[in-house]
């Protein structure tokens, strides 16, 4: 696993409130305000309601560069969404406007997971903070965790690829060291 996220409410208040990432990143969370659809409710709530219109392409950029910023991945220049941005802002406000489609937190019952599993996680993940990395291992009885010190969120990241690849490895092996 990369880039825990355990879509909890504190982890949807950390990307979508003001009180969470956009306190570390006040410049990008203002460019995702001031290109925030109108009406009510919060900005999960007006992104996802826009993002299954006929504006979707309009609105889907923005909500990626916000995640770029997270992530320290340059920002894209104003214009319609690609293919891929329209995609993963669907996906995601889809995914978050449901909570994840869970119907008890995403921790309860790990304990019982006997499967081994490895997690990488950046250290600078803005994404989703190491907090939830952490907190999923503490909670497998067969987990790995290997902390990424320079790594932040995106698998293209070389650090967290170089990573993942050796955790793919240890696995196809059987090591788990």
């Amino acid at each position: 696993l990369r880039g825990v996220f355990l879509c909890r409410p504190r982890d949807l208040d950390w990307l979508y409130g003001e009180q969470g990432a956009a306190r570390l990143f006040p410049e990008a969370w203002q460019t995702l305000l001031d290109h925030c659809p109108p009406g009510a409710g919060s900005v999960l709530e007006r992104y996802h309601r826009v993002l299954i219109g006929e504006q979707a392409r309009d609105f889907a950029r923005h909500w990626c560069n916000w995640e770029s910023a997270l992530a320290l991945m340059s920002i894209a220049p104003d214009g319609p969404a690609d293919d891929g941005e329209l995609c993963m802002a669907r996906q995601e406000a889809h995914y978050f406007i449901h909570g994840g489609f869970l119907d008890r937190p995403l921790l309860d019952g790990c304990e019982a997971l006997t499967m081994p599993v490895e997690i990488i996680h950046g250290r600078r993940d803005y994404v989703c903070p190491p907090e939830q990395a952490w907190a999923l291992h503490r909670v497998l009885p067969n987990s790995r965790l290997q902390w990424v010190d320079n790594g932040g969120h995106s698998s293209a990241d070389p650090a967290i690829a170089e990573a993942l690849v050796a955790a793919v490895a240890r696995i196809a092996t059987g090591r788990r060291s």
